[in-house]
């Protein structure tokens, strides 16, 4: 799960989705360190890599 948010984050980053990117590597510190994501964390990035997926995310 880890390794996955990891490239997760990378692909954010090349994308140019900062604010997103941020949250990836912030739930992956804590996957990394807790061996869970936060609640809010989880919900950002789902709703998030949604919305990107459906193309209502302006950079």
């Amino acid at each position: 799960a880890t390794r996955r948010m990891e490239q997760l984050t990378k692909r954010l980053q090349g994308a140019g989705f900062r604010e997103l990117a941020q949250q990836a590597a912030n739930e992956t510190r804590r996957l990394q360190q807790l061996g869970s994501m936060s609640d809010e964390g989880h919900k950002r990035l789902k709703y998030g890599t949604r919305r990107l997926l459906s193309g209502k995310l302006n950079g």
